[in-house]
């Protein structure tokens, strides 16, 4: 029965000393251990998904990969079409030199707001060079980021996922050799994966989880391999350490997203029995078996985690700037203290501030450590397409935050007429959420009287 292959696999995966020397990408799924070797630790509150200071939150959104709003073309609409005419009738309807046009056109009705059309003329221009210069050609990459940005304003979720996952593959779907470009294309694609997840696109989340954890695990590698080869024929250490830092950073954010929102299941309620029938049988078990890694890796998250963090410390070696090691410390430190574990969060709090200190970084030591920072601070649960509230619909709050990172003593300073629901909603969340510690002066400091806007999302 497929119920007694997933239990034979979940008794032979709960054996930690059965796995632990793999190497391969693909094993790490399973070398979790089934307890947590930290003590105490339990994740915190979800910030940036409900709640979200005015103004103050980054976004772990694919933006930065794509290209920025175009500038309006000097011709008008009609000399793109003359234009455009003339070249079909000396080259053809699939000449070389139509994409180019095609493009200028399609930018031209993107900026005046007639997405629309400008998709048309993008997919055409696309096709085009599709039949110029090849299935494969990197020709494309422009044309695939205007569309991502058009589908991105237009919030179409679904065109998005078909797009990024052609982009992705167009360049090099996360495998060898390793650049800049690919690299950039592989955690934009990541970035969609948590993205869709925050949005909710519910089929198929599991698989979406695990398949960005795995594809995650295999772009570290690779920017490990990558290092090993590199080193032996050119000085490309900065590079590398690049790549490293975002990697990492990639990953971990994958892992508040595991802890968030995949909630934990007793072993009974997903071992279930399965179907009639040989394809219902296979289903059941592959169904099941997803679930089996999914659960595990939660359970393992927090060490998973703050292993990968301080073996990408110890891996960054002589090419990496001081910035980058304090800014692996600070998300270190910063994991610790979303899962409550202030003692090993202070240790690299202070290991980050001492190497900000010694760089002369005094306005980075300021923006990181002068007051009480919401974590987890990287954006991770903020949803893109959640449209920005105006500020006068903000909460202003008034409260406290002690030297172990948690608020009290909160008062509603102004609220919009009739949202008292919403004040009481936003202050209760803010009583769950951790924050990194004010740490300026080389230890947690408690802050009274911090005021604060807030929007509370749904």
């Amino acid at each position: 029965m497929a119920t007694a292959t997933v239990r034979y696999l979940y008794t032979k995966l709960n054996s930690w000393s059965a796995c632990s020397t793999a190497a391969a990408a693909a094993l790490w799924l399973f070398c979790v251990p089934a307890t947590a070797a930290l003590p105490g630790g339990s994740p915190g509150y979800a910030y940036g998904d409900t709640l979200l200071r005015l103004g103050e939150m980054p976004l772990d959104s694919p933006i930065p990969v794509l290209a920025e709003t175009p500038a309006m073309p000097a011709a008008g609409n009609a000399n793109y079409v003359a234009r455009l005419e003339a070249l079909e009738s000396v080259e053809g309807p699939y000449g070389a030199s139509l994409s180019e046009t095609l493009s200028d056109l399609a930018r031209h009705h993107e900026v005046r707001g007639e997405h629309s059309e400008a998709l048309r003329l993008y997919r055409r221009a696309l096709h085009l060079l599709r039949v110029n210069q090849g299935l494969n050609s990197e020709a494309q990459v422009p044309l695939v980021r205007a569309e991502l940005g058009l589908y991105q304003k237009l919030g179409d979720l679904d065109a998005l996922d078909d797009r990024y996952e052609y982009y992705f593959r167009l360049l090099g779907a996360g495998k060898p050799p390793l650049s800049d470009l690919r690299m950039r294309a592989t955690l934009s694609y990541l970035r969609w994966q948590r993205e869709a997840l925050r949005q909710g696109m519910a089929a198929g989340a599991q698989k979406r989880m695990l398949n960005a954890l795995t594809l995650n695990e295999s772009l570290l590698e690779l920017v490990r391999q990558s290092r090993a080869q590199a080193s032996v024929v050119e000085d490309s250490s900065a590079m590398h350490a690049r790549w490293l830092v975002d990697a990492t950073l990639s990953q971990v954010n994958n892992l508040y997203v595991l802890q968030e929102f995949f909630p934990p299941q007793e072993q009974d309620e997903w071992l279930t029995e399965a179907g009639s029938g040989a394809a219902a049988r296979q289903q059941s078990s592959f169904e099941e078996f997803i679930t089996l890694r999914v659960q595990r890796l939660r359970r393992g998250a927090m060490n998973l985690g703050a292993t990968l963090l301080e073996q990408s410390m110890a891996e960054l070696g002589s090419g990496a700037s001081v910035l980058q090691r304090a800014q692996l410390a600070l998300a270190l430190g910063d994991w610790y203290q979303w899962y409550g574990l202030r003692a090993y969060a202070a240790r690299n709090y202070r290991l980050a501030r001492e190497l900000l200190v010694s760089a002369g970084e005094t306005g980075t030591l300021r923006e990181v450590f002068g007051e009480p920072v919401e974590l987890p601070a990287t954006g991770v649960f903020r949803r893109y397409h959640t449209p920005d509230a105006p500020a006068q619909s903000a909460l202003r709050l008034r409260f406290d935050v002690s030297a172990t990172g948690r608020s009290s003593n909160i008062e509603v300073i102004t609220a919009p007429e009739g949202s008292e629901r919403a004040a009481a909603s936003a202050a209760r969340a803010l009583r769950a959420v951790r924050f990194r510690p004010r740490w300026l002066n080389g230890e947690a400091e408690a802050m009274s009287g911090l005021e604060r806007s807030y929007h509370r999302l749904r």
